[in-house]
């Protein structure tokens, strides 16, 4: 049976070392990126849970911010988090700082989603993108174990789930640009991306 997406996941937990300063904040076309991020996943779930390292970081109009567990591990860490406080089923999980973020290739990926399946993800230039899927609330004692092995790559923990991707292929169909797992790491990347507004 497919995934019904009780949820999503808003990883905000990052140090933003490389830009400078908190890029969930850094405005974008009138918005926050976070809120950018927020109001493309309310096209597909009202539940939207925010992962930062702490629970006064952010003023949401929607959303409820919840404390990462394993602060300063990196994604991994969050996203476990996030999984230990929704419920049973498939949920959608994002990094804050993607914003163009796209709904309909969301919801390819949660149609992908199915029993025995830990995680959906997109595939771009042959690479998964981790933190742009879809991921199974019973996935949580694997990564979990992954954590208490030393594994920290978000990538790396793919290979302990059972994870299905999803092709560059089928994704064009619905992002013909690619914009969608485009993210704000650095200065440079935030002006590239403001340009293309």
């Amino acid at each position: 049976m497919a995934g019904t997406g009780t949820g999503a996941i808003v990883l905000a937990g990052g140090k933003s070392s490389r830009m400078g300063t908190d890029k969930a904040l850094l405005d974008f076309g009138g918005m926050t990126i976070l809120e950018r991020t927020i109001a493309a996943l309310l096209k597909l779930t009202p539940n939207i849970l925010v992962v930062a390292d702490r629970t006064d970081r952010y003023k949401l109009a929607c959303g409820k911010i919840i404390t990462d567990l394993y602060p300063g591990i990196g994604p991994v860490g969050g996203l476990l988090t996030g999984l230990n406080a929704v419920g049973e089923g498939y949920h959608y999980v994002v990094a804050c700082d993607m914003p163009f973020l796209n709904p309909n290739v969301l919801a390819l990926l949660m149609r992908a989603a199915e029993s025995p399946l830990d995680a959906v993800v997109p595939e771009r230039n042959g690479m998964p993108e981790p933190l742009c899927g879809v991921y199974a609330q019973s996935a949580s004692h694997k990564l979990l174990k992954y954590l208490e092995d030393g594994g920290s790559s978000a990538r790396g923990a793919l290979d302990v789930l059972n994870t299905r991707r999803v092709g560059e292929g089928v994704l064009r169909r619905l992002d013909p640009e690619g914009r969608c797992f485009e993210n704000a790491n650095s200065s440079a990347d935030y002006e590239r991306l403001k340009s293309l507004l």
